[in-house]
């Protein structure tokens, strides 16, 4: 199994909204959304995808992390979790910045059968490059 942490710059101007003004379904849904926190001069957010351990009714595939500069309107995609195979869905948890980087915590929906998933802690830095703890 394998993460994929794709570093993109997506300008989020219709967070959380079901349609945007060309129409298009948007890449999340307001029910993906799960923690705001402020470090580094930035606003993150999660975004979870539906899993069996995280049920969201209303969502869609997407999974990430989310940013935007203090005191902006806008969200920008910061983050985009994928997963190999995509039947593990590893969604981010937890995340909380320290000095320079950005812990994230992301769980899959795996585990020893029972669902509880397993955990796995990133540290990413200025570079925007994962170090897995």
């Amino acid at each position: 199994m394998s993460i994929c942490l794709s570093v993109i710059r997506y300008i989020c101007k219709f967070f959380g909204s079901d349609k945007n003004d060309g129409g298009q379904t948007p890449l999340y849904k307001n029910d993906q959304i799960k923690k705001v926190v402020v470090g580094n001069n930035f606003e993150y957010t999660l975004v979870q995808r539906p899993s069996m351990n995280l049920p969201i009714y209303k969502g869609t595939d997407y999974a990430g992390v989310l940013r935007r500069d203090l005191g902006t309107t806008y969200w920008e995609e910061y983050l985009r979790v994928k997963s190999t195979p995509d039947s593990a869905k590893n969604n981010p948890y937890n995340l909380w910045p320290e000095k320079d980087s950005l812990y994230l915590l992301l769980v899959d929906q795996n585990g020893a059968g029972r669902g509880e998933g397993t955990a796995k802690l990133l540290k990413i830095g200025e570079n925007k490059r994962a170090s897995l703890l």
